[in-house]
């Protein structure tokens, strides 16, 4: 399997909360096996506070990233979420 998909736009429920799809892309580069590559950052609005996440990497190593604004230690970003 090869090829690409791409988000441009739209929402998706994660973790009980809508967030809105900023950019997305899966992609199938190994032409043997099926081994997806993820790109994806949400946004979303908790009580005032915008919170941006990351998801990117192969589904073997996936790393997560997140950040608000305005700026808040990590353990308060995951009390919001």
């Amino acid at each position: 399997l090869l090829g690409r998909i791409a988000v441009t736009q739209g929402e998706i429920d994660f973790f009980g909360s809508r967030y809105s799809i900023s950019r997305g892309e899966l992609t199938f580069n190994n032409p043997l096996r099926i081994e997806p590559i993820l790109g994806l950052d949400l946004e979303t609005r908790v009580r005032g506070v915008i919170i941006s996440i990351n998801f990117s990497g192969p589904a073997s190593k996936f790393n997560m990233s997140y950040r608000s604004d305005p700026p808040l230690m990590s353990n308060e970003i995951m009390a919001l979420l």
